[in-house]
C-alpha cells in the first residue's frame, strides 16, 4: 500500500494532526476531523494522515452509506 509520512504529534494519550491533515484509523478506516484521544489498547501506529480532499470523499461515503438513495 502506499505509505504516509506520519507528521501527527503525540501528547500523552493525544494525537493531534498536521496542518490541514486528518487522521485516518487504519484498522477500521474511519477518518477523524481533528485530534484525537487514544484508548487503553490503540497506538499511534493504527493512524496515518489524510489530506482535506481524503476526508471530505470519506464524508461524502459516509453520508450515502448512512442515508443512502
Amino acid at each position: 500500500g502506499l505509505v504516509k509520512e506520519k507528521n501527527m504529534t503525540q501528547e500523552n494519550n493525544k494525537l493531534i494532526p498536521s496542518e490541514n491533515k486528518h487522521l485516518k484509523n487504519i484498522n477500521t478506516n474511519m477518518i477523524f476531523e481533528s485530534i484525537i484521544y487514544l484508548g487503553k489498547y490503540d497506538t499511534k501506529d493504527n493512524y496515518v494522515e489524510v489530506s482535506e480532499s481524503d476526508y471530505q470523499d470519506y464524508l461524502k461515503k459516509e453520508s450515502e452509506i448512512t442515508y443512502g438513495e
